[in-house]
């Protein structure tokens, strides 16, 4: 769990952690290989996600794999 700076008095707020490294790979493989049919949205329901979380672990696995 990460601590964030005072959020005022008698509060704590705390991040979640990040997802595993293969729940992500998991995520985006199914992403980039859904049929025609099925939209990000609906891939984002699947896994309790945010469609913006996918796109943006997306780019970031096609930066790590030098794909810009």
């Amino acid at each position: 769990m990460i601590w964030l700076a005072h959020p005022g008095p008698g509060r704590i707020v705390t991040m979640p952690k990040p997802y595993p490294k293969e729940f992500r790979d998991d995520v985006i493989n199914v992403a980039r290989n859904r049929d025609e049919n099925t939209t990000l949205s609906e891939v984002a329901h699947d896994f309790g996600l945010h469609e913006g979380t996918i796109r943006k672990w997306i780019r970031q696995a096609d930066l790590d794999a030098g794909n810009h």
